[in-house]
């Protein structure tokens, strides 16, 4: 994706988001028009899929349901951009790709 494209789809997408209305099912159609080759890397071949104990957040994983006892919850930064900044940490591993 060109870095002029990537901005302008980044820009529609937050001000989308930006909305006090905005519904989940308008969320999910509002999504599936983007391609997600062009947007997300080629390969999650880099995932990380162990967190250090610094990085988990243990008070968070006691609020989890039995069913998800397997899975961890991580740590992000609390600004304001936690989605953001979760979304990056999952694709990413880290936080400098929440825009």
């Amino acid at each position: 994706m060109e870095p002029f494209t990537a901005i302008n789809t980044l820009h529609a997408i937050f001000n989308f988001l930006d909305r006090n209305d905005i519904t989940l099912s308008e969320i999910i159609d509002y999504g599936v028009q983007f391609d997600s080759a062009n947007i997300l890397p080629n390969s999650f071949d880099h995932i990380i899929e162990e967190w250090s104990d610094n990085d988990q957040d243990y008070e968070a994983m006691k609020l989890l349901p039995k069913k998800y006892k397997d899975h961890v919850c991580i740590r992000s930064t609390p600004d304001g951009n936690c989605f953001f900044n979760s979304a990056s940490l999952i694709i990413f591993g880290n936080e400098n790709f929440n825009i």
